[in-house]
């Protein structure tokens, strides 16, 4: 299995599956809290369908490296599909993962995508904790995908 996405050097989605499923496991066991942080480019295919799918690259390393830029060393970065990402929060109550949420709309509102032209763009994030969210690995990835939709449609 592949660890590493090679466009934005982030863990993979594979890499997510089984991560997540031990961080929860240390979670209950040590009694410690976990949030997970779901998010997405809004509009990204807008991006790809109008300026090529090489300009889609450069935003997506772009935004790879500005999540970086906002977490904690602590935290665990995943690529989950082609615009999709996770924040893996370990030991952190959701107050904590709120605020990371916050640092990362304001990276990304913020500052516009370099390029020609300059690209201004949005992401819905969906945050979800153990154990006062859910007590299930399931269940906390639904909760915080649901919400991360519930954001997006919401008006980002």
């Amino acid at each position: 299995m592949t660890l590493r996405d090679a466009l934005t050097g982030l863990y993979t989605r594979g890499a997510f599956d089984e991560r997540i499923k031990l961080e929860m496991e240390r979670s209950k066991f040590q009694d410690l809290p976990l949030s997970i942080m779901f998010m997405d480019l809004d509009h990204f295919k807008s991006i790809n369908d109008g300026f090529g799918h090489q300009r889609g690259d450069e935003v997506l390393k772009t935004f790879s490296q500005r999540l970086k830029d906002c977490v904690r060393y602590t935290d665990l970065l995943f690529r989950y599909g082609g615009d999709e990402f996770v924040i893996v929060l370990p030991e952190t109550e959701k107050d904590i993962a709120v605020e990371v949420a916050q640092r990362v709309l304001e990276s990304i509102k913020g500052t516009p995508f370099p390029g020609s032209p300059p690209l201004s763009l949005s992401t819905s994030i969906g945050i979800a904790s153990f154990p006062s969210d859910a007590q299930k690995t399931d269940e906390l990835l639904l909760i915080a995908d649901d919400r991360q939709y519930n954001a997006k449609r919401s008006g980002r």
